[in-house]
């Protein structure tokens, strides 16, 4: 019995001790059995968690680890899973230790505040500021070393004084700022600076009672004119000095035998000019009734720049009269002038203005001068002088003091010319009036003036075609281009050509009108649809023989020289087989006839080009050896007349071409005979050379 009391005392321990053990292991049962499952506020494995029930306490254990943004541990720290703080264990780390200015530690980013205050040093200016702009200065932490940075205001503008009433220009360099004047100046009476002589104009000023600034007038000469018009004390015709500059910075240009005169001016605003009183009574006295006045502005193509924009008004008595059509002579803003083809027209009445003085008002003429003719001083209209034939593809535009440019109508049609005429009612007035010779000065283009041509027109052939008295167009009138036939002149830096015509010539008929034949094409095949006159010239008296130089030099093909000769530029020498050292002769029967009319002295003049880009050579004529080769006294030749390059034996004339003078007396020539040119095939520097030229061969006495 009491073994089996013993076992039934251990049962009931033993049960006792299992229901102790769920409560503490599972706080849910079923049936007296704990089932184990705890609750807890989250589901994160990631920190220790302790159950919720009540009565429980039991710690579960963190399985895995916080998930943190960083691995620094020099700030706080939040699980991105559980959102603890895991506290920093380390110091964050800075690129210094100054706290007066905010600190990013360079592990984990993390910005600290600045907690003092910087020790900032003086300010330092890096840009001066200007009239109109903001200038900059900066201040550097004494400790960290930050900088400040400020705007320094702008400090205007500077004048010399204070005066509104005229315009005032900054005085600070480099400024330039110009403030206009608000006010009129408060100007005295005018007072003589300078007496005007016959010679020289005079001077009056004036002063501003407000700001001290002068006004300057010129005073005009005074003459003493005869009974034929002439000063009797410059000796200059009353014509001169019909247009006199009021403006101090204008000056008037005189042409009185062709009847223009120009009014410039070295500013762009307003300009005057007169017409004193007392030279249209001189006028007057002289048979004058009236002055035939044409006016013009010069300024090229469209309206689109104010230099080219210009008024004209004319008035008498005063210059109030100038600003009503209904008080002036002439009333043209500069859009009526400008409309009017720039060229208007207008009369002086000498019956009702001789001794009154005429102003006449105008601007812009810094670039484009007011252009004034008149036609009773000889002025001629030259407009009408050259015309375009419809017919046969051609129109003219005249530009005054320029020329006439000839255009092809079909813009380098298939016909391949165009022509225009010099009309036969301007030849025969001429003729009638005594003039023999025509000049045509032909240019290749105009300064200025849009040239579409691709080639160049004094490389066409284009020539004047008059007819022949047997009738019919003279077409070999001339030959090759213009450059060719004509005489190449240069003016102000600017090449011309000019061509001849003697109008006493028996085998042409001037009572007809000359054609002008023009091709559209040049000598190497490009494009020219505009052909350039620059004027037409007439002078009396028997035209100038040109001395025919063309057999002056002779080829020698047995010496392998050729010899083409080109009229006003001179003489090509070339090899007959292409290459090589050739030899020409400059003819000896030439020099005979100069040394029997008294002249002693034969001047060569080399060129080193007279064919432009015909020549292809690529050495340089004038630096090779070649030389005069004279016929020796007695037989043979001199081989060592001179000796070194042409450049460096012969002298440099104006025209840049190279002279080698001879005397004609030398006695160790034989100067009835001959006298030999020989040309080197090649330069100093070894360089090809098949082209020799001479440009003159000149004798003096």
């Amino acid at each position: 019995m009491k073994k089996m009391k013993k076992i039934i005392i251990l049962l009931i321990t033993i049960v006792v001790a299992s229901i102790a053990m769920g409560v503490v292991a599972g706080c849910k049962f079923d049936g007296g059995e704990s089932t184990h499952e705890h609750k807890y506020a989250d589901a994160y494995t990631c920190h220790d968690r302790t159950c919720t029930v009540e009565g429980c306490g039991h710690v579960e254990k963190a399985t895995t680890a916080h998930k943190f943004a960083d691995e620094f541990t020099c700030h706080d720290r939040t699980c991105k899973d559980c959102g603890s703080v895991e506290k920093a264990t380390t110091k964050h780390k800075f690129a210094d230790e100054f706290t007066c200015h905010d600190r990013t530690c360079m592990n984990c980013g993390s910005v600290e505040k600045a907690t003092t205050e910087h020790s900032w040093g003086e300010w330092v200016t890096v840009r001066e500021p200007s009239c109109t702009e903001k200038g900059v200065q900066t201040r550097e932490c004494d400790n960290c070393g930050d900088t400040e940075t400020a705007d320094l205001p702008a400090k205007g503008h500077t004048y010399a004084d204070e005066f509104t009433c005229h315009d005032r220009v900054c005085t600070v360099e480099d400024c330039g700022h110009i403030e206009k004047a608000t006010t009129a100046h408060n100007f005295g009476d005018w007072e003589i600076v300078k007496e005007p002589t016959c010679t020289e104009e005079g001077l009056k000023e004036r002063i501003c009672s407000v700001c001290g600034d002068k006004e300057s007038e010129k005073i005009a000469t005074e003459h003493s004119f005869g009974e034929d018009g002439v000063c009797t004390n410059c000796h200059k015709d009353v014509k001169e000095f019909l247009i006199a500059s009021q403006t101090v910075a204008a000056t008037v240009t005189a042409n009185a035998k062709a009847g223009k005169y120009s009014i410039s001016s070295t500013a762009s605003d307003g300009v005057y000019a007169i017409i004193h009183g007392d030279i249209l009574t001189e006028l007057k006295k002289l048979g004058y009734t009236a002055l035939s006045v044409i006016a013009k502005n010069p300024a090229l193509g469209l309206a689109d720049d104010s230099s080219k924009v210009k008024p004209i008004y004319v008035a008498a008595d005063d210059t109030a009269n100038l600003w009503s059509e209904g008080t002036a002579i002439a009333y043209y803003g500069w859009k009526e002038f400008w409309d009017a083809g720039k060229s208007v027209q207008f009369s002086i009445d000498l019956n009702e203005y001789a001794g009154r003085d005429i102003y006449i008002y105008t601007e812009h003429a810094d670039v484009y001068p007011l252009e004034i003719m008149i036609s009773e001083f000889g002025y001629e209209d030259k407009s009408g002088w050259l015309v375009g034939n419809n017919a046969y593809w051609g129109s003219v535009e005249y530009i005054e003091g320029k020329g006439w440019i000839m255009k092809d109508t079909t813009d380098g049609g298939a016909q391949g010319q165009f022509w225009s005429i010099i009309p036969k009612a301007v030849i025969q007035k001429k003729i009638s009036e005594g003039y023999t010779k025509m000049t045509i000065v032909y240019a290749n283009s105009f300064e200025g003036v849009d040239n579409p041509n691709v080639g160049d027109f004094i490389n066409t052939k284009s020539m004047i075609c008059p007819i022949k008295k047997s009738g019919g167009n003279d077409y070999d009138y001339v030959s090759g281009t213009i450059a060719e036939y004509c005489a190449e002149v240069n003016k102000d830096g600017v090449k011309y050509y000019e061509h001849h015509v003697d109008l006493t010539d028996a085998n042409h008929d001037f009572t007809k009108d000359i054609d002008v034949l023009c091709y559209n094409k040049d000598v190497y095949e490009k494009k020219v649809t505009c052909g350039y006159v620059a004027d037409i010239v007439f002078e009396k008296g028997e035209p100038v023989v040109q001395e025919d130089k063309s057999g002056w030099m002779l080829g020698s093909p047995s010496d392998n020289g050729a010899v083409r000769y080109i009229e006003g530029k001179g003489w090509v020498m070339s090899p007959v087989s292409g290459s090589g050292d050739f030899w020409c002769l400059i003819s000896g029967s030439v020099i005979q006839k100069k040394i029997a009319e008294g002249y002693t002295k034969m001047t060569i003049v080399y060129a080193n080009n007279l064919e432009g880009s015909e020549n292809k050579d690529t050495g340089n004529f004038v630096n090779t050896t070649s030389r005069l080769y004279p016929c020796k006294a007695g037989g043979g030749y001199i081989s060592d007349y001179v000796s070194g390059a042409i450049s460096s034996y012969c002298i440099i004339n104006a025209a840049g071409n190279y002279e080698h003078t001879i005397s004609l007396t030398d006695e160790k020539i034989d100067f009835t005979k001959d006298q030999y040119v020989y040309c080197v095939a090649a330069d100093n520097n070894k360089k090809a050379v098949t082209r020799g030229y001479i440009a003159d061969i000149v004798f003096s006495k």
